[in-house]
């Protein structure tokens, strides 16, 4: 029977969903989008830092830095 019972994409918000619980379904799914985005922010940042500071050490020409 399609339609019935949880695919395993998302469990814990069609979980939520299954028992009538929207707005933890509506927290799961932002978190989904959220938590990925933070963790890029913070490896684009740190990347850049790591560029700046060997370059500095002189391992990598100025060029990069």
């Amino acid at each position: 029977m399609k339609g019935t019972g949880l695919t395993y994409s998302s469990p814990f918000a069609q979980l939520a969903l299954a028992l009538s619980l929207k707005w933890l379904a509506f927290l799961l799914y932002a978190d989904a989008f959220v938590s990925p985005s933070g963790t890029g922010a913070a490896y684009t940042a740190s990347t850049a830092r790591m560029i700046y500071g060997i370059q500095r050490n002189g391992t990598l020409p100025a060029l990069f830095g």
